[in-house]
């Protein structure tokens, strides 16, 4: 979300079984990474509207993407090749979270068929106008009337199947912790390992007061979402 930002950060996180968003991947027959989305974007509308900020805008993602080895971007997890960006949109003026869901990856299908369609280079430079209001703080430190592409970065990446050992130790949970660009007040990153999907919300201390409220919504909208989706006549 973006917001007047200062120095100091808070962190809150957890962790959910991987099968239980598989199921109702399975169930709605929504990508994994749509499933995820919709999470975000429902524990993001539980909070504003505690706060009685919910805009009357929808908010937007900007979603990392990773470059192939080919001459396109893809929306594929994983790849070291280099990162672009697309944004797409959270729907969380939207109350149905099955409605929301589907909003979500009508929005997804539609920003990576734009995506798949764009050559590497013209992907790299889509993507760097896209972050360009961040990119140039120096510019934005005069300019502060300039509003942010995107409200919230959202980054999913799959990580290891295999168990990680450090020293002997094992490995049990990662949660990847990002920084937060001038102006932008919260972000969510997600990763997985060994059938867990670990979640850190990270946010400005003054601008996101209550942080920890954002992982507590990300459950109740997984049990409200799997509600739904079991009432729903197939």
């Amino acid at each position: 979300m973006a917001a007047p930002t200062g120095r100091a950060r808070k962190v809150a996180a957890r962790s959910w079984p991987l099968k239980q968003l598989r199921r109702l991947s399975a169930c709605t027959g929504a990508p994994l990474d749509v499933v995820v989305l919709t999470l975000c974007a429902g524990a993001l509308r539980a909070y504003l509207l505690e706060q009685y900020a919910l805009p009357e805008v929808p908010l937007t993602a900007m979603l990392p993407v990773p470059l192939d080895l080919g001459e396109g971007p893809t929306i594929r997890p994983g790849g070291n090749r280099g990162i672009g960006a697309m944004v797409v949109s959270l729907a969380i003026d939207e109350d149905d979270p099955l409605a929301r869901l589907a909003r979500i990856a009508d929005s997804v299908a539609h920003t990576s068929g734009i995506v798949a369609a764009l050559s590497r280079t013209q992907f790299q430079l889509v993507s760097a106008l896209t972050l360009s209001p961040i990119m140039l703080d120096p510019v934005r430190q005069v300019l502060d009337d300039i509003p942010p592409p995107f409200n919230v970065m959202i980054s999913y990446t799959p990580g290891p199947t295999r168990p990680r050992y450090w020293n002997g130790a094992h490995l049990d949970a990662v949660y990847p912790i990002p920084t937060l660009a001038r102006g932008q007040a919260s972000s969510i990153t997600l990763t997985s390992r060994s059938g867990q999907l670990h979640v850190a919300v990270v946010g400005d201390r003054t601008a996101v007061p209550h942080l920890h409220r954002i992982i507590g919504h990300l459950d109740t909208t997984l049990t409200d979402l799997d509600t739904a989706a079991r009432a729903t006549p197939r």
